[in-house]
């Protein structure tokens, strides 16, 4: 679809607070009214020329699709202990150029532990 040319010399920024367990890190560029995505540390590059629309692969042209990834919160007083929450996000791919997100994501460790001896 695109020409890898377009893309050489963009400065791809990270957008917004990212949680350090999320899978999802974007990274935008933007050039000419066109917005590029990419998750931080990849090649792929997603491309959209309207605001809210479907983003596209810019290598093969396909719509980037969206996976559910699972994060468990883990704020109960000892490490790997919780109330059972699940935080959820969404993750963008292409089905053609990536494999699909893993649905069981690194948990949320909220709070102090108590760690046992062999810790």
């Amino acid at each position: 679809m695109g020409n890898p040319k377009d893309i050489e010399n963009l400065e791809f920024k990270l957008s917004g607070f990212i949680k350090e367990y999320h899978e999802f890190r974007p990274e935008i560029a933007e050039k000419d009214g066109i917005v590029y995505l990419r998750k931080k540390g990849t090649e792929i590059v997603y491309v959209t020329k309207d605001e809210g629309m479907n983003y596209l692969c810019f290598s093969c042209g396909s719509i980037i699709m969206s996976g559910q990834v699972a994060h468990p919160v883990h704020d109960g007083p000892w490490k790997g202990s919780g109330g059972g929450a699940v935080e959820t996000e969404e993750v963008p791919y292409c089905s053609k150029c990536e494999e699909p997100p893993n649905y069981n994501g690194k948990p949320n460790e909220i709070g102090r532990k108590i760690y046992g001896w062999e810790d």
